[in-house]
Formats: C-alpha cells, sequence, structure tokens
C-alpha cells in the first residue's frame, strides 16, 4: 500500500519523540497502531465485498449470456427441421408461391361479358343460392 523506508520512519519517529516526548510516545504509537489497523481491516473488508459483487456481477452475466446462447440454439434447432420438412415435401415450395404469384388466365368457357358493357342478364333457370341468380323477396 505505502512504501516507507527506513531513513522516513527514522525521521516520523524523531519528529514524533520531539513534539510528544519520552513519556507520551509510547502510547501515541499505540493508538496510531490502532487506528491504521481499523483502515486496514476496513479497507480489506470493503475490497472483499467488492470483489464479491463483481463475482455475483460476472456469474449474472454469464448466466444471462447461458439463456441467450440457449434460445440461439433452440430457434437453430427449429429452423433446422424446417428446412428438413420442406426438403422432403412431395412437391417444390417455389413452383406452388410461382404459382399463386402468376395472374390467373381468363376462364375459356365462361359466359361472355355483352360487349355494350351492360350487365349480364341473371339466368331464369339458375338456383337461388347460385351468383347471378335473381334475388327472392322474403
Amino acid at each position: 500500500m505505502f512504501d516507507v523506508s527506513f531513513s522516513e520512519l527514522l525521521l516520523i519517529l524523531i519528529v514524533g519523540l520531539i513534539v510528544f516526548g519520552p513519556e507520551k510516545l509510547p502510547q501515541v504509537v499505540r493508538t496510531v497502531s490502532l487506528w491504521l489497523g481499523r483502515a486496514r481491516r476496513t479497507f480489506n473488508q470493503i475490497r472483499a465485498e467488492i470483489e464479491r459483487e463483481a463475482g455475483v456481477d460476472e456469474l449474472k452475466r454469464d448466466l444471462h449470456n447461458q439463456s441467450i446462447m440457449d434460445t440461439f440454439k433452440d430457434v437453430h434447432n427449429d429452423l433446422r427441421s424446417s428446412q428438413q420438412e420442406l426438403e422432403h415435401l412431395p412437391y417444390e415450395v417455389s413452383d406452388v408461391v410461382r404459382r399463386n404469384l402468376e395472374p390467373a388466365p381468363p376462364p375459356a368457357d365462361g359466359p361472355a361479358a355483352p360487349a355494350d358493357g351492360a350487365a349480364p342478364q341473371p339466368d331464369p333457370g339458375a338456383a337461388p343460392d347460385q351468383p347471378g341468380a335473381p334475388q327472392q323477396q322474403r
């Protein structure tokens, strides 16, 4: 913590002897050493608690990272199984998508619209639930 050489220690001892005198110097040294001991213990306790909290924070961070990695593994496995299911389909998915995106050709044998732009006339013999059939009044 502090580097105190022998010469510095001797200088402090001589100044203390001059200031406090030979009768009070042992009591002052004892009191100062008690204060230094308490300060050292307090410092060590604080350092140990900070290290313990840092260890707990690191452990929490590791657990959080592990849970994220587990989630990524689950998603990866789900995607892999979906890919395998798609590979074993009896038809190509891209063909189905292309077929759905292409516009449907007009029906070749359906009723043609009148040339004058008028709406088609309902067929009198058609069933009531078919489109183009006359609506019955209730």
